[in-house]
């Protein structure tokens, strides 16, 4: 598995971020991710990571502000390229070519990490940049689109009694096995 036992929760809980706090709502699932341009295929660890909401009612790879993707990724945000224009929920957006990396969490934790490399997850369509006077907060969070997970051929099981999620490879002929 990539995310093991990940838990989410059904009251609002707090991340520390590039040293603030930032409150996540309840029911909000939250993975870590990292951005690279589309053609690195190796992780530089020095590469910025971030949480984001795994959000299935997404149909973008990622879904971020233009404020957050600078904020975020730092020195790559100007030289990802520009694939086309879009609207992202009416508002003025672009896609611009990134590839993505899921953090492996450590069992049963949400904001501590394994000492293994990301699981690269290949964004084809790039990622969803909405525009800076049209952003007005939406999404208070970058959001990690089920695009990502379907493109990078992932599983997630969402376990809501035991408020856990765990993604990993998708198996072959999953119908098929028990």
């Amino acid at each position: 598995s990539i995310v093991r036992d990940l838990p989410c929760f059904d009251r609002p809980t707090d991340v520390r971020f590039q040293g603030s706090t930032l409150r996540i709502r309840a029911d909000q699932i939250i993975v870590w991710i990292s951005l690279s341009d589309e053609a690195a295929t190796t992780w530089h660890p020095e590469t910025q990571r971030f949480p984001a909401i795994l959000d299935t009612g997404c149909n973008h790879n990622l879904v971020i502000r233009e404020d957050q993707l600078i904020g975020l990724s730092g020195r790559i945000a100007g030289r990802l390229p520009h694939e086309r224009k879009i609207t992202v929920q009416g508002r003025p957006a672009v896609e611009l070519g990134a590839n993505l990396w899921l953090h492996r969490n450590r069992r049963g934790e949400r904001d501590s990490f394994v000492d293994r490399p990301p699981f690269l997850m290949e964004a084809s369509r790039g990622i969803a940049v909405i525009a800076r006077p049209s952003a007005e907060g939406f999404p208070r969070l970058p959001l990690l689109g089920l695009r990502a997970f379907r493109t990078s051929r992932l599983a997630i099981a969402i376990d809501c009694p035991r408020c856990r999620v765990t993604i990993r490879p998708a198996r072959r002929f999953a119908l098929f096995s028990r």
